[in-house]
């Protein structure tokens, strides 16, 4: 009997689905903070950063990471998400005008799902020694 672990075991599939719900789950959550945070007129750039770490920690940590592979996502996943997001926000705002709140959740959600496929495919990649 195999011991349910949250590391790849090198099955794709398996890493593919677990990497989903991960990226799924953490960009419904991103929006569903900022929706709220946005409709009672709170900041939202905390509690974006802390979902955005906790996405990128579980998709390194799964395919078993360097601390240096871990610090640079890290911190360029943060950095650009702020940056798209707050951009991203702006340019639907000018498709969608009417509704601010709306247009932050919609930017939230993409720059999330975008951010954590980006770092999939980073870390799927087996390094060349």
């Amino acid at each position: 009997m195999k011991p349910l672990t949250f590391k790849t075991d090198g099955d794709k599939q398996r890493d593919f689905i677990f990497v989903s719900i991960v990226i799924h789950t953490l960009a419904s959550l991103h929006s569903l903070s900022c929706f709220l945070l946005r409709t009672f007129e709170k900041d939202d750039a905390l509690v974006l950063t802390i979902l955005t770490i906790t996405m990128v920690v579980l998709i390194i940590s799964f395919f078993k990471g360097t601390t240096d592979v871990f610090l640079s996502l890290l911190l360029i996943s943060c950095l650009a998400g702020f940056y798209l997001g707050t951009n991203g926000a702006y340019l639907i705002s000018l498709i969608i005008p009417d509704f601010p709140v709306l247009t932050h959740v919609i930017a939230t959600f993409i720059v999330t799902e975008t951010l954590g496929w980006l770092v999939y495919v980073i870390m799927r990649r087996p390094l060349k020694r």
